[in-house]
């Protein structure tokens, strides 16, 4: 299997899980992907998520804050997205993913 065909699987299964368990905003991120390609996916990986290997976890907090922070003050109101907190259990799910896609491009 080609790395992009890989990448391409562990995103589907990573989306499925998010379905499957029902995580919130979880057709939205499947609308999300569905907007870029495996080459712009990896392109952001490459530029933001390789550096933060060593504190992935962490960053995903940041990142999650930043992106409530900027809707916000954007003026949005929508209270579950003002709320959203990743359960534990999809951020477990969501390392394992990035995780996994890292050392695809790495090869």
């Amino acid at each position: 299997m080609k790395k992009k065909e890989i990448i391409a699987v562990k995103i589907k299964q990573f989306l499925d899980f998010t379905e499957y368990h029902n995580v919130l905003f979880h057709e939205e991120l499947r609308r999300i992907a569905g907007e870029y390609t495996i080459e712009q996916i990896v392109g952001f990986v490459e530029r933001f998520l390789i550096p933060a290997r060593d504190c992935l976890s962490e960053y995903i907090d940041d990142e999650i804050v930043r992106c409530k922070a900027l809707y916000q003050a954007l003026g949005h109101t929508n209270q579950d997205y003002i709320n959203f907190k990743l359960e534990p259990l999809a951020k477990k799910e969501l390392l394992k993913v990035i995780r996994v896609i890292i050392k695809v491009i790495e090869m």
